[in-house]
């Protein structure tokens, strides 16, 4: 199998920024072929410009605020495409401020456990089937050039669709949770909600991608008790680390996100200003 993979750096804009990330990588073994830098103020559109220049077999799309936590976290993530029909493979995260919220939730969303997803997963876990994280994920450069570009970015998770068109095609997507990246997420009862509002409508939207072989309502069922069982989990883990004052604002944080995706479901009845209000993008529902 042909391992060279190339890097793409999303997030970074200032040419001080990138000489630092690039000595970085070289002092973590990370060794591609060639690293490219997402030039916009528009992360996927500039994932997308850098695309075009990719000529190895693999891309790695990094996000510039990530710090890998393995110096062989490149090697592990490629061992997963030894199997041909793996598309992508994504890492863990942590926050990196044990007993935070938002550090229980990144334990919640990211298990240290490897999971591999494919198509008959739809049925049972509808839309978290889908779930993938470009902070940092890899992708087979072949399995990518028939499919359409990350979406410009409007809402969060869009590249969630990438990964719905993938698995439709009959490829895997793996998550690699022994493997994992420093990643600063700060979560709030009002990201909360936001995030939830962009995904509830994500899916509504391109219910072709996510729901064409899904009964629409199993989709939100499941999505339901994903979000229960990282509610769970996340508090499970705040006890298990001592911050138990802390779950209240983790319930409050998955309230959030579970009426801003009951709400995104219904954007087309909201009127224009709630939604504007509520997406994470103020421009995304400007005509």
């Amino acid at each position: 199998m042909d391992n060279r993979y190339s890097v793409i750096v999303s997030g970074i804009t200032e040419p001080e920024e990138r000489d630092n990330i690039s000595r970085l990588l070289k002092e973590q073994s990370v060794l591609p072929a060639e690293v490219y830098f997402a030039e916009s103020e528009d992360v996927n559109t500039g994932i997308n410009k850098a695309m075009r220049d990719v000529k190895t077999a693999f891309v790695w799309i990094l996000s510039g605020k990530a710090l890998l936590e393995q110096p062989d976290t490149a090697e592990k993530m490629l061992s997963s495409f030894s199997d041909p029909e793996v598309a992508a493979v994504y890492s863990g995260q942590r926050s990196g401020k044990k007993g935070s919220i938002s550090d229980a939730y990144q334990a919640a969303f990211f298990p240290e456990k490897q999971i591999v997803k494919e198509e008959k997963d739809i049925y049972f876990h509808g839309m978290e089937t889908f779930f993938i994280s470009n902070t940092s994920c890899m992708y087979r450069m072949a399995d990518l050039k028939d499919l359409p570009p990350f979406e410009p970015m409007g809402l969060s998770f869009s590249e969630h669709v990438v990964a719905a068109n993938l698995i439709h095609l009959g490829k895997k997507i793996v998550y690699e949770g022994n493997v994992t990246v420093k990643a600063s997420h700060k979560l709030t009862p009002r990201t909360a909600l936001h995030e939830g509002f962009d995904y509830g409508v994500l899916g509504k939207r391109d219910i072709q991608a996510f729901g064409y072989y899904v009964v629409y309502d199993v989709m939100w069922r499941t999505l339901s008790q994903t979000y229960r069982n990282a509610r769970r989990t996340a508090c499970g883990y705040l006890v298990k680390n001592g911050a138990f004052y802390k779950v209240p604002g983790a319930l409050l944080i998955c309230l959030c996100l579970n009426a801003g995706c009951k709400l995104g479901r219904r954007y087309h009845r909201l009127p224009a200003g709630i939604n504007r209000a509520l997406c994470s993008d103020k421009n995304f529902f400007v005509s």
